[in-house]
């Protein structure tokens, strides 16, 4: 959301950005988008407010909300994403346990 420092309406700047997939850097803010080819790194610039793509990711974001996160430097040139590719939950039973 974006608001005036006088007051006013917010206003939406991104729309559907996922949870810690974003991160603020000095010239905007830099978001994983969800694409049906791959997923990709964008870039939204405070200073032209247009978005534009950074690059395609070699691997797939978990579709888990919360399973992956994005990290990036202040001044934009390194990223750093974790992902988890393997959800798995295992229960075991002790029976007749002492």
């Amino acid at each position: 959301m974006n608001v005036s420092v006088d007051g006013g309406e917010e206003v939406v700047v991104l729309d559907a950005v996922r949870l810690s997939l974003w991160s603020v850097i000095e010239q905007g803010i830099v978001f994983v988008t969800v694409e049906t080819e791959a997923d990709a790194l964008d870039f939204y610039s405070f200073s032209d407010r247009r978005v534009r793509q950074l690059g395609t990711l070699p691997f797939r974001i978990s579709r888990v909300a919360g399973y992956g996160e994005l990290a990036v430097s202040r001044d934009g040139r390194l990223a750093l994403l974790n992902a988890n590719d393997n959800l798995s939950v295992e229960i075991m039973v002790a029976d007749r346990f002492r």
